[in-house]
């Protein structure tokens, strides 16, 4: 009886991830539509060429960010959160936004902030929000699936392996016999 839940509620957690990274590979699409390139990711080196998929900002360059006035600090659309230079560097290894303006109205969002569950990577008084999935459907039974472990959106644009000339988007979705890898490829 619980293994045929679980692999239930597997399966209807496979279905709606993939839901959610078809509205991802939209967003994306949409900002290279619009800005001329993929958002950026997060580099660790340029020599060799390593990207830290894990830690990235694809959140706030497909939700935007407010840049402050004379200052080296940001906010995403419609918050009131600040994310210092400071901080930028140390978590996602540059100091600015592509998507972002002084002007509101300049910036362009991509995906509803809303929409999409984050993992907060930073104590407070800074959150840094990287994006994951939370099963969140009517019926959905946490007992059930206390054994897997979901983690968050990986993004390489710089070195894909797999969509060389694009980008790579995958989540994995650890259980106890196996890894489940939804990705763009």
């Amino acid at each position: 009886m619980y293994r045929a839940r679980f692999h239930e509620q597997l399966d209807h957690l496979c279905k709606t991830v993939g839901e959610q990274r078809i509205r991802l590979v939209s967003a994306i699409a949409q900002y290279h539509q619009a800005l001329g390139s993929y958002p950026p990711d997060h580099i660790l080196s340029s020599n060799p060429l390593t990207v830290e998929p894990v830690t990235n900002q694809l959140f706030y360059e497909l939700v935007g960010m407010r840049k402050m006035a004379g200052d080296d600090a940001y906010f995403p659309s419609g918050s009131s959160v600040l994310m210092s230079a400071k901080v930028l560097k140390k978590f996602f290894g540059t100091v600015r936004f592509r998507n972002s303006s002084e002007d509101a109205a300049a910036v362009k969002q991509f995906i509803d902030p809303s929409m999409d569950p984050l993992i907060d990577l930073n104590d407070r008084p800074e959150s840094i929000f990287v994006l994951t999935h939370w099963p969140s459907w009517p019926g959905f039974h946490w007992d059930v699936m206390r054994e897997i472990e979901i983690t968050s959106w990986r993004y390489n644009a710089s070195a894909p392996l797999h969509n060389p000339g694009s980008y790579d988007l995958w989540i994995e979705l650890r259980t106890p016999d196996t890894n489940i890898v939804i990705g763009n490829w």
